[in-house]
């Protein structure tokens, strides 16, 4: 973990590397099937990182339609043994940042758990928080902040693809705010509001359950996809019940998803502390 030294690390002299995960569902028990990185100082040049993995996971139609990998394509793809150890050794020494970061902190934790491996002592930061303290606009999904910043990018929802986003972003953020530019590795995190870490899912499992379901229905969110939940409230119980999402909002201290639900024909509330599973 970082020092009270490290903090004080001017921003010109720190690594950073954005990275983004695909995985084979929506949901926070799915398995990570590509990992995309890009390592950089500001205004320095980056360096790349980006595998398949082959995993024993099928892969969910939801997810497909959204990344477009499918099983052919990870025939040759290294295993998780060789793929996440790679990755940590990549991103060394660095400053994590994804967007939605809970989502790829969550899978990532684990996928490192699944192998027996060490969760790295690495400082993430989420994109997200810094975008929405940066700049005034509709929305803060990727895909807005790509047009809104002018990236040039061909496509998305890919590993490398949506991380070199999050790299441009952060670079965009930094030259545009210069108590940023000359300030330090604390006052970053300031403007974040905070930061994450990656361990073991074990630790504050109802919290880091309630942030993974939410990250998990942002991809569908984003395409207006319908994916399966299962609810542990209502009539039909633990079922599976297939549901447009629409919106995340809280009432009352309570988050709750608005989605349009396929089996009842009408918008319904589900309370998020309440979904058990996503698929």
């Amino acid at each position: 973990m970082e020092s009270k030294e490290d903090r004080l690390t001017p921003i010109s002299r720190l690594d950073f590397c954005a990275f983004d995960v695909e995985t084979t569902g929506l949901s926070f028990f799915s398995r990570i099937l590509e990992i995309g990185a890009v390592r950089f100082r500001h205004d320095g040049p980056p360096d790349f990182f980006d595998t398949l993995i082959k995993t024993e996971t099928p892969i969910h139609p939801g997810a497909a339609a959204i990344h477009g990998i499918n099983e052919s394509m990870l025939a040759s793809a290294p295993a998780p043994e060789e793929a996440f150890p790679s990755f940590l050794e990549f991103s060394r020494g660095c400053i994590l940042i994804a967007h939605n970061a809970h989502f790829d902190v969550s899978a990532l934790s684990r996928e490192l758990a699944i192998l027996g491996l060490r969760a790295p002592d690495h400082v993430v930061i989420d994109s997200l928080a810094l975008a929405r303290k940066s700049f005034e606009i509709e929305n803060y999904r990727l895909a807005t902040l790509v047009e809104h910043l002018a990236i040039p990018l061909e496509r998305l929802h890919r590993a490398l693809p949506d991380a070199f986003a999050v790299y441009r972003i952060l670079e965009e953020i930094i030259a545009r705010n210069e108590e940023l530019s000359s300030g330090n590795l604390a006052e970053l995190i300031r403007v974040c509001g905070g930061t994450l870490n990656i361990k073991s899912p074990a630790e504050g499992q109802a919290k880091a359950s309630l942030n993974s379901v939410q990250a998990a229905l942002l991809p569908a969110l984003d395409c207006d996809s319908v994916l399966s939940i299962s609810y542990n409230g209502g009539s039909k119980g633990a079922a599976l019940r297939p549901v447009r999402p629409l919106r995340i909002i809280r009432r009352h201290g309570v988050k709750y998803l608005d989605a349009y639900c396929l089996i009842d024909e009408r918008r319904k509330y589900f309370r998020l502390d309440l979904i058990a599973d996503i698929s």
